[in-house]
């Protein structure tokens, strides 16, 4: 575990581990500094006890380690539970607070059950007793620990530290240790910083204030001795005084009314006196006084006569000529002392004046009253003369020291000085804590000041790699993209330099993302933009632009090499992608642009390069194009015609177009389809195969819809008031509007409100309604089936056609699309999907409707194959309403039907087919000669249109024609028209074609130009007895 673990500030329960280990730590180690100091260099008692520092110690490092190394940590929590144990039993309740840490720390260093709560529940009593031990201090004075620091409320701090450590520890979740970063580093020494500066503020304060009271112990001691000296002076000088008075009056005899007299005027006058007397050298009491104390008085002075100290110190009085100075008690208590002087005269000469002062009283008056928070003992010879402090004060005071002074000549008195604990001013005792505590605050303060910033920066990081980095793949992003192509451009328009992008647009990442979940996507993503990134080199540079688009800028680079990396990074995109035991696989659609010199804006050269993306798409996907100005016409044009659309359909610019459906047989109308028309004000009529996809992608195609219902019922309802019309109008439904879950219940409201009823209106999907939802298409078409709507399937096989949904479909017709009408006549696979889809259609019990519909040939082919109902240019085109009206008016609603071409075998019709006009006619001369009804055609379309509309029996063709040989257009009319007989005549012949063509029946004969009139004759002849034959045959 590195030491900067603890830097985990910038949580919560991180600060609330390691800064009280820190704190507690610090402590201990500057204890031990301020021990070592002051013993070394002072000779002082230190601030903090030995016993506290190994405390503190050991606590600081038990609560840092705890989170990492265990059994260091286990085996420090044992060695302060030891200790603790110790002070509880000569610590009272200091030591109890000490022992509810001591378990905490074993707490969280061991498995408990439950430890969680255990810590918590140790934290939380270990707060209150911190807390209790602020609220009522003087109950927590350590009697036998003598130190400055448990006069202030350092313990309780400390306390509440290891509580909020032991609150970190059961909400810490895991380890904080790990690789540190630098902002990290910065908070750690910011950390050590403030919390060394707490320590040292409360240890440099804590000294302050210790030197200060011992100064002021000093200075009090000092004042304390000079103030017993002076009172005791003043105490000889009123000896003096009185030994005046009594040598002024005494004669040979003293007068002892006299002395008494001026006894009690100077016990009167002086406070701590008890009695006046005269004394012989040998103790005999001459006479005496005593005013509060008489009897004790004189049992004293009957006791001096047999000791030895006080006649050898009353001798000693009488000698000399100076007051001297006595302790004597007869009870053996030290509380009296006795001032005498010698009286003078030649009677006198074995007398000495005494005076008996209370020596506790005397003490204290000589003390000053500012002197009470200090306390004192005084000692003579080993005996206690005076005591203010009780037993409770002197355990719990600091002793300061002993001086020795001398009251007065042959009286040698020790004083000693002590201090209470609550000497100092509360604001001195308290300024130590209150600075550490500030101290640790605005450490806290300033780390979580740090780890702000750093959040800030970090965040001002994250935003601008937001700004300019996809958060996904980690690629620029559109941002950054357009800076870079800003770079690029304005480098290539001042070099006259080319520059190119190539924009990738991903194919198959939305079934990806359906099929298997947004989060598989997005790894395929990264390893796209991983492969794409390894695939360009530098100048070359890749960003991601959105979604599914990558773009690649190629700064100078020719358009060769441009194309051949967008081939490769399509190929790269192209390889399988593994994901589990699944293979998955994307394509890319690349657009390319290239501009040399004058180079556009970024915008436009991504909005260029994103037209030819979707071109590619459009040709197929998996392959690349390049941008050409056709493609932003039509884009533009697009636009153009969104915003036109949506003012049509506002300002109702649009008009209904109906063109009939005819029955084939009959010629009778049988519906209408609608048509919307679009006039343009200044493009003319648009048509719907241009608009309507526009509506589609611009939203607009269900109002452009439920327009065009209102409209066609509104028709309808007209026409039915002006003219019998019994055939319903169709309208096309879009698979958007379809889908619409309001569709059914606007369209029976739509018949209501023009009074129509569902046999009035047909309604024409497409396949594209099958593309989702069937079952639910499925049950939407058969409500409308209930309702009795009649509905048809358009464009039937061009889109999505199913025949298990087919035969599911509650549908009654289906429309063959006009692209296989067109071409029905000259193309096999066209009419062969004709007649399988009007036979499918028919054993489904369904109506098959041909739409497109322009060549007789056409009708009549679709007639022989049994299609029901026609729509076409050749019956009529689509028109207006009042068009419709007049046209319905006339013809009754019954269209004209193409005549029959004559069938029978008297005309015998012939079909020449070639590209060279002369062999056309000279054919033509010597077969109508001969009677038959010849029919020329130059191209194999022309020939369709003419076996479309006429009976054909045989057909003589030229092997060499524009677009197919003649062998390949008899293979086609053999299926077409498999009663026919075929003869290729031609001077050239591809011997395995041919031989292919006779020997599958698809020719008759072949015959050589130039030919023989007489052969062709009789060539003829046979084939149509031939034909005769089969139609024999067949009938």
């Amino acid at each position: 575990m590195s030491a900067f673990g603890f830097l985990r500030m910038c949580s919560v329960y991180g600060a609330a581990r390691f800064l009280p280990a820190l704190a507690l730590l610090f402590f201990g180690l500057g204890g031990l500094l301020d021990a070592v100091i002051n013993l070394l260099f002072f000779a002082r008692v230190p601030l903090v006890s030995w016993g506290e520092i190994t405390l503190y110690v050991s606590t600081g490092l038990t609560l840092g380690l705890a989170a990492y190394w265990v059994w260091p940590a286990r085996v420090l929590a044992l060695v302060t539970l030891i200790i603790a144990v110790a002070y509880t039993y000569s610590a009272g309740l200091w030591g109890g607070l000490l022992l509810v840490g001591a378990f905490g720390l074993i707490a969280i260093t061991f498995p408990l059950p439950k430890q969680k709560l255990v810590c918590l529940s140790l934290a939380a009593l270990l707060l209150f007793l911190s807390f209790s031990a602020v609220i009522v201090p003087d109950d927590w004075v350590v009697t036998r620990l003598q130190s400055y620091a448990h006069e202030t409320h350092i313990d309780a701090i400390m306390g509440g530290l290891l509580a909020l450590g032991l609150f970190g520890h059961a909400f810490s979740k895991a380890s904080l240790a790990g690789r540190q970063t630098k902002e990290e580093r910065k908070q750690f020494f910011v950390a050590i910083g403030g919390v060394a500066l707490a320590v040292l503020c409360w240890f440099l304060l804590a000294e302050q204030e210790q030197r200060f009271a011992e100064q002021q112990a000093t200075i009090s001691s000092a004042q304390a001795q000079s103030a017993i000296t002076e009172s005791l002076s003043e105490k000889i000088a009123a000896l003096q005084r009185l030994h005046y008075r009594v040598v002024a009056w005494q004669g040979p005899m003293h007068d002892e009314v006299q002395l008494i007299a001026e006894a009690q005027r100077f016990i009167q006058d002086h406070a701590t006196a008890l009695g006046v007397a005269i004394v012989s050298q040998s103790g005999r009491t001459e006479t005496g006084y005593s005013l509060n104390h008489p009897q004790r008085f004189s049992d004293v002075l009957s006791h001096w006569p047999a000791r030895a100290k006080v006649q050898s110190w009353l001798r000693h009085v009488a000698s000399e000529s100076t007051p001297h100075l006595f302790l004597y008690s007869s009870d053996n208590v030290s509380d009296w002392f006795w001032l005498g002087m010698a009286l003078p005269g030649p009677n006198a000469s074995h007398q000495v004046l005494v005076v008996a002062h209370n020596l506790e009283q005397f003490l204290d008056s000589a003390l000053r009253p500012d002197l009470a928070a200090i306390r004192f003992q005084l000692h003579m010879d080993g005996r206690m003369l005076y005591n203010n402090l009780d037993e409770q004060g002197v355990q719990a005071a600091r002793y300061l020291g002993t001086s020795r002074f001398d009251p007065h000549h042959d009286i040698h008195w020790e004083l000693s000085t002590w201090i209470s604990p609550r000497a100092a001013p509360l604001i001195s005792r308290l300024l130590p804590d209150f600075l550490f505590l500030v101290c640790l605050g605005f450490t806290i303060l300033l780390i979580r000041t740090l780890r702000l910033s750093q959040d800030v920066v970090q965040r001002s990081d994250a935003l601008s790699q937001a700004i300019f980095y996809d958060y996904l793949t980690g690629l620029p992003n559109k941002a950054s993209l357009v800076q870079k192509l800003d770079d690029v451009c304005k480098r290539a328009r001042a070099q006259a330099s080319c520059a190119s992008i190539i924009l990738l647009d991903l194919n198959g990442l939305k079934l990806i993302n359906d099929s298997m979940g947004f989060e598989v996507g997005d790894r395929v993503l990264r390893e796209v933009a991983n492969r794409l990134a390894g695939s360009i080199q530098a100048p070359q540079w890749l960003a991601r632009l959105e979604g599914d688009e990558f773009v690649v800028v190629v700064p100078d680079a020719p358009g060769h090499q441009v194309t051949q990396l967008a081939r490769r990074l399509i190929n790269v995109i192209a390889r399988p992608y593994q994901h589990q035991q699944a293979e998955l696989h994307l394509t890319a659609s690349a657009g390319i642009t290239t501009h040399i010199a004058n180079v556009p804006e970024p915008l436009e050269l991504i909005r260029e390069a994103d037209l030819a993306s979707a071109q590619a798409k459009q040709s197929g996907r998996n392959t690349w194009r390049e941008y050409a100005n056709e493609l932003a016409s039509d884009v533009n044009t697009r636009l153009s015609l969104r915003t036109d659309l949506q003012k049509a359909l506002v300002n109702d610019h649009f008009n209904m177009h109906y063109q009939p459906l005819i029955n084939g047989f009959t010629g009778r109308i049988t519906s209408a389809e609608a048509l919307l028309r679009w006039p343009h004000s200044d493009r003319g009529y648009i048509s719907p195969s241009v608009f309507v996809p526009i509506a589609e992608e611009s939203g607009l195609i269900v109002p452009l819809s439920q327009w065009v219902l209102h409209a066609v019922c509104r028709d309808k309802a007209a026409l039915n008031q002006k003219i019998m019309a019994d055939f319903p109008f169709i309208i096309n439904i879009s698979p958007l509007y379809f889908q619409h879950p309001r569709f059914v219940e606007e369209l029976s409201h739509a018949l209501a409100t023009h009074n129509l009823s569902p046999q009035d209106i047909q309604i024409e999907i497409t396949e594209g309604v099958l593309l989702e939802r069937v079952d639910h298409t499925i049950s939407k078409l058969s409500t409308l089936r209930e309702l009795g709507f009649s509905v048809s399937v358009d464009d039937f096989g061009t889109g999505y056609s199913s025949l298990s949904y087919l035969k599911d479909l509650p549908v009654d017709k289906i429309k063959i699309d006009s692209s296989f009408v067109r071409q029905i006549a000259g193309d096999r696979k066209s009419a062969a999907i004709s007649k399988a889809i009007i036979s499918l259609a028919h054993h489904l019990g369904l109506k098959v409707v041909a739409e497109g519909v322009e060549t007789e040939a056409q009708y009549w082919f679709l007639k022989r194959h049994f299609c029901d109902e026609f729509q076409g240019h050749l019956f009529a085109r689509a028109m207006p309403m009042d068009q419709l009206e007049t046209r319905l008016r006339e013809k009754g609603g019954v269209e004209t039907l193409p005549v029959a071409p004559e069938n029978d075998l008297t005309h015998r019709a012939i079909l020449i087919l070639d590209d060279e006009e002369n062999i056309l006619n000279a054919l033509h001369r010597v077969l109508r000669r001969e009677g038959y009804l010849v029919f020329k055609a130059s191209s194999t379309r022309e020939a369709f249109n003419i076996l479309g509309e006429n009976a054909i029996q045989v057909i003589i063709s030229d092997q060499r024609l524009p677009n197919m040989t003649g062998t390949e257009f008899f293979s086609e009319i053999k299926n077409l028209y498999p009663s026919t007989i075929r003869i290729i005549l031609s001077g050239y012949a591809d011997l395995k074609s041919l031989t292919e063509a006779i020997n599958h029946g698809a020719v008759y004969k072949f015959m050589a130009k130039p030919w023989d009139d007489e052969e062709l004759r009789q060539t003829l002849l046979q084939a149509f007895k031939e034909v005769e034959l089969r139609t024999t045959f067949s009938n």
